[in-house]
């Protein structure tokens, strides 16, 4: 298995506003190839594929489908994102709110980046960026 290139940047809220339209299009892709995966897995575990044939092409699609995943995820991170759910399309990128690391957090279908929260605190803790003049 192929390890990811994790590029960890800190940026400031503009910065990384300003990548979410080149990081966007990757994460949407990396949904729908996780969505694939799904679908295969699931028809390989209800032997809906029962002819040898069909379960080994679906496993070749499987490994192609996990290079493909690695290939957009190192794509996201070299944009100085770091990826939380393939599933559900949610990146974060750290940031600082005054001396303490923080995390913008974005999930694909929302407009703009507009949360943060706390290293610790994950998507249940999102706090608005807005008017939070503690956020560089």
């Amino acid at each position: 298995m192929k390890t990811h290139k994790v590029t960890t940047e800190i940026l400031d809220v503009a910065e990384a506003r300003s990548r979410l339209p080149l990081v966007r299009p990757f994460v949407a892709e990396m949904v729908h190839l996780t969505e694939e995966v799904n679908d295969i897995k699931l028809r390989l575990a209800t032997h809906e594929l029962a002819k040898e044939k069909e379960r080994q092409h679906a496993l070749v699609k499987l490994d192609a489908l996990h290079e493909a995943i690695t290939a957009v995820v190192d794509e996201i991170n070299a944009l100085g994102a770091v990826v939380k759910s393939a599933a559900d399309g949610l990146i974060d990128f750290y940031a600082w709110r005054d001396n303490e690391m923080v995390l913008l957090c974005w999930l694909l279908g929302e407009d703009e980046l507009n949360h943060w929260h706390a290293m610790n605190a994950g998507f249940g803790g999102r706090c608005p960026i807005d008017g939070d003049e503690k956020l560089s």
